[in-house]
């Protein structure tokens, strides 16, 4: 049985796809620090490249169902980005990271929200809570 409330190919307001269905966001984040702007950024980067991702590979956890009972899920990030997320910017008010978002990516939001949101804030107490999630082309 094909769930018939999903498909990849309807046009969902956001994010805007590509006509491959992929597409690009970018996370913006409080940040506030008294170093050079661009010396944190590429210390977050190589943070990145070098630490994140190399553990956040795969991500295990449990998934609950609608029915309250739970299963063992791993997903893979490239199954759900296409490269790491990279630093755009920092300044003395906000962080931007883009994310480049595959065609099957069921659960992009879930990497934002639960691993790169919180991990970013645990590494660096520069980055601060949650501004703005949007289409590359809008900021």
């Amino acid at each position: 049985m094909t769930d018939q409330y999903y498909n990849p190919k309807w046009k969902a307001p956001f994010p805007k796809r590509n006509p491959d269905m992929t597409f690009q966001v970018i996370l913006k984040m409080k940040f506030e620090s008294d170093e050079d702007n661009n010396l944190i950024k590429d210390k977050i980067q190589v943070w990145i490249d070098e630490v994140w991702m190399p553990k956040n590979l795969f991500w295990e956890g449990v998934v609950y169902k609608a029915d309250g009972s739970k299963c063992d899920k791993i997903d893979e990030y490239h199954k759900d980005f296409s490269a790491p997320p990279t630093v755009l910017s920092c300044d003395n008010r906000e962080i931007q990271i883009l994310l480049k978002g595959q065609p099957t990516d069921y659960y992009w939001k879930d990497w934002v929200v639960y691993k790169i949101m919180p991990d970013l804030k645990k590494e660096f107490p520069e980055v601060g809570d949650f501004v703005s999630l949007k289409d590359y082309d809008e900021i």
